[in-house]
């Protein structure tokens, strides 16, 4: 096992490889210590872990639908630089046609989205910004099995703030992946992530101490149905 600083420094740079493959096993390694109990070892880790998320900074998204009875939130993740958007489908259901979506960032930038697409069928949407430059996390390349560590971000209702979530896949098949965290409404439309970063899923909904997202590929086949 890796101990001290000088070795989770290490690490830290290797998670920041360009090759998936590296970035994945420091992650590993770094997440293993980060979760190993209290000590400065953990303590450097999680910091660690917390510099790699920063990274994602600006692409997950706050979705704001207006309501006359109290506005309702979720969460959602740039997928091209140019301001298109995938989410779940529920955050548009009973838009009147003429509204539009509210997205904010990190950042505390705000834009007004317009609904390109919602398929209810598959639980998914894409919203667009006016807008380029923006930052989209890529789809994992990697295969997906059962125990793997995940990570979900969005931001939970209330909240202005994106948090994250680590968790544990327990179940997977064509259309779905299970893991056991609850989520926290507001969060649902947010991406769950592998170890290198990558989506593998969007978080769809929780039920007690468990959560379901929408298989990446399932999300990606859906894109690129759009040509993106």
């Amino acid at each position: 096992l890796f101990k001290g600083q000088g070795s989770v420094q290490y690490l830290q740079q290797a998670a920041q490889s360009g090759s998936p493959k590296t970035k994945q096993t420091a992650v590993q390694a770094l997440w293993n210590i980060a979760t190993n109990g209290p000590g400065v070892d953990s303590q450097l880790a999680s910091k660690a872990l917390s510099q790699i998320l920063n990274l994602t900074k600006g692409s997950v998204v706050r979705i704001t639908k207006p309501d006359p009875d109290g506005s309702s939130t979720a969460s959602g993740v740039f997928v091209t630089t140019t301001g298109y958007i995938l989410t779940t489908s529920h955050i548009t259901m009973g838009l009147a046609s003429a509204s539009r979506l509210l997205v904010g960032t990190e950042y505390g930038r705000e834009f007004p989205a317009t609904v390109i697409n919602t398929n209810p069928s598959l639980g998914l949407a894409i919203l667009k910004v006016d807008g380029t430059k923006f930052n989209p996390v890529q789809f994992s390349t990697e295969n997906l099995a059962m125990g793997s560590q995940v990570l979900a971000i969005g931001y939970p209702e209330g909240l202005a703030t994106e948090q994250f979530f680590s968790s544990t896949v327990v179940s997977i098949d064509n259309q779905k992946v299970l893991f056991d965290m609850p989520v926290f409404h507001g969060v649902i439309g947010g991406p769950l992530l592998d170890n290198s970063g990558g989506i593998i899923g969007l978080v769809a909904a929780g039920s007690g101490e468990f959560s379901t997202a929408i298989r990446g590929t399932v999300a990606l086949s859906y894109l690129r149905s759009f040509g993106l």
